[in-house]
């Protein structure tokens, strides 16, 4: 049998045990060298370099465009990746809170913000050289790495799901590949990814740091039992003696104290993996008792004491990444937490988490009243569902959350994915409303992306399966439900370029402007409403205004540390428009620029 026919034999095989409703290529006799080609497309082999390219070229050619940082977010980790390259340490000449005010303008960054992202970008720059490119390069490969991620576990995960449901083994196995490819390919040409990944931001760091913590987790905590010899790699065995599992929960705990290196989301993530662990041990337990009571030694009656271990193992390695920045924190600021982190909470707006002098506090917020309150976490929900989830899965994320939940009654690694997804989401809208609804939520939901992914492809063959079976079809219906949202994100990417472009040239255009004025005008302290930015953009120490406080706390601040000129470059709380209503003695407006204003700051 020469190869084309053993190709062939093996297409009839499958066509012949596929689940139904799926589109796999038949082949039935002299099939063409395209159908034997297609046949392994989704293989590893194959798959990788495919959707590693079709993930790294979009990235690569919005970054290329991305001329200025679109978010105050990214322009502070490239401030400080910059000085940190230049050998300057973790320094920057910008305050972003005055929860409690800094001595001075220049000083030690990161009080609020984890390094991690300022050091890998610092790294890139050193590299690469000083340029905008160099420092966006490190969140291109890792949204590159998240789509592969998604492929490498999806083909686990949809494998044991399509068994679970009584496929047969050849099928399953071949049709998982397939699976986990289309889920993969969907983030590859996500139009809010490839824009995370190549805007400077934590994001997509984030969320490949904390999407492998929670697999990692999940296959630490696995009943051993439950364990198949293609999931146990050799180099693994010795390791804890439970089949790897020390090793990968020691894994699990460095990605989680990385990923709190890079976003305060992580205390979401340890959340879920802490509540999953306890879900665990709640079962372990149960065995234990039932093993005792029959006085057998099983394996089940050692999984106590082995997730146990595995929760020590995912503790040491976090400390071990955490310890020595909150040591730094500590000797560096005199708390290890931001305090702005924890008063955020207390906020009901952005513009309070600026405020200079008073605090947002817990009677200042209860004063808002019930209704109030609960209707923010309710706009801080329909902004998570409508404006951040709906957008990564065009139209809608629904059918994703639905396939989900119906691929996590059979699958814990899907099952443990929801939980994160569901910790994320309601952790943000009913602790940190504001924050999520400034960018909380948005930059975090990567981390959860791979295991929606899953979900819409778990839905488009439940659909699929239904369809065939109830409905006169000659053909698969899964190729149609997946062009549907493929090429719905293929066409909000194609538009997402020439806005993304514009934007970028727009920002460089003001802040070039204002800094150019600022320098000629040698300002040595600047107030702005968009502080890090004007920052990255002048090099010049830059405070933020206090946009929820009335003009005279603004001058105290602005007072306190030199601040010789305000920048206001669109509405930000009261401003401009208190300064237009009651002009002010203090604040003298000397440039009207189209996007921005210049005012004088005078005693």
């Amino acid at each position: 049998m020469d190869v084309r026919e053993a190709g062939t034999a093996r297409l009839v095989g499958l066509a012949s045990t596929a689940p139904r409703g799926i589109a796999v290529p038949e082949a039935p006799g002299g099939a063409s060298r395209a159908r034997s080609w297609a046949a392994g497309l989704a293989a590893p082999r194959t798959a990788l370099p495919i959707l590693g390219a079709v993930a790294l070229v979009p990235r690569l050619m919005l970054a290329t465009g991305m001329v200025f940082p679109p978010l105050g977010d990214a322009a502070y980790y490239i401030a400080v990746a910059r000085t940190l390259a230049a050998g300057g340490g973790l320094t920057a000449g910008v305050v972003w809170t005055y929860q409690p005010p800094p001595a001075t303008v220049v000083g030690p960054s990161n009080e609020y913000w984890g390094p991690l992202t300022s050091v890998v970008e610092a790294l890139s720059l050193r590299v690469f050289g000083e340029r905008l490119f160099a420092a966006l390069l490190p969140g291109i490969v890792a949204g590159t790495l998240l789509v592969l991620v998604t492929y490498l576990a999806g083909r686990g995960v949809f494998r044991s799901w399509l068994l679970g449901r009584g496929e047969a083994a050849a099928a399953a196995a071949r049709y998982a590949d397939w699976l986990a490819f289309a889920a993969a390919l969907l983030l590859a040409v996500d139009a809010e990814l490839v824009y995370q990944s190549a805007m400077g931001d934590s994001g997509m760091i984030y969320g490949l740091l904390a999407c492998g913590a929670v697999l990692l987790w999940e296959r630490a905590t696995r009943p051993a039992e439950r364990l198949v010899a293609a999931e146990r790699p050799a180099w693994w065995a010795p390791v804890g003696g439970w089949r790897g599992a020390t090793a990968a929960a020691w894994g699990a705990g460095v990605l989680l104290g990385g990923a709190y290196l890079t976003r305060a989301s992580a205390l979401f993530l340890a959340s879920a993996l802490g509540g999953w662990w306890l879900w665990r041990a709640w079962g372990a337990r149960r065995s234990w008792a039932r093993a005792a009571t029959s006085g057998v030694d099983t394996r089940s009656r050692r999984g106590l004491r082995e997730l146990i271990g595995a929760a020590g193992a995912l503790v040491a390695g976090a400390l071990v990444v955490v310890v020595p920045w909150l040591v730094r924190q500590q000797v560096t600021f005199g708390h290890m937490v931001s305090r702005e982190g924890t008063l955020s909470a207390l906020a009901f707006s952005l513009e309070e988490i600026s405020n200079y002098g008073a605090a947002p506090s817990l009677g200042g917020y209860l004063q808002h009243g019930l209704g109030a309150l609960l209707a923010l976490r309710a706009a801080a929900l329909w902004d998570e569902l409508r404006h951040v989830a709906d957008y990564a899965f065009y139209p809608t994320v629904l059918p994703a959350l639905a396939g989900l939940v119906a691929l996590a009654r059979r699958e814990a690694r899907a099952r443990l994915g929801l939980a994160s997804a569901l910790v994320l989401g309601l952790g943000f809208a009913v602790v940190f409303p504001v924050v999520s609804l400034n960018g909380g939520f948005y930059h975090s939901v990567a981390s959860v992306a791979p295991f929606l992914a899953w979900g819409y492809l778990a839905g488009i063959y439940i659909v699929a399966v239904w369809a065939t079976r109830h409905l006169p079809l000659r053909v698969g219906l899964s190729p149609a439900l997946f062009a549907i949202p493929l090429l719905l994100q293929l066409a909000v990417l194609a538009l997402t370029f020439p806005v993304v472009g514009a934007r970028a040239a727009h920002d460089r255009h003001v802040f070039g402007a204002v800094s150019d004025w600022l320098r000629a005008h040698r300002a040595r302290v600047v107030m702005a409403d968009q502080s890090s930015t004007l920052y990255y953009a002048s090099g010049i120490p830059t405070i933020q205004l206090p946009g929820a406080q009335d003009p005279a706390v603004v001058y105290a601040c602005a007072e306190r540390y030199g601040a010789g000129y305000l920048v206001v470059t669109g509405p930000y709380g009261q401003y401009p428009a208190v300064l237009d209503a009651h002009p002010n003695a203090h604040f003298v407006l000397v440039v009207r620029g189209g996007d921005y204003r210049v005012y004088a700051i005078q005693a």
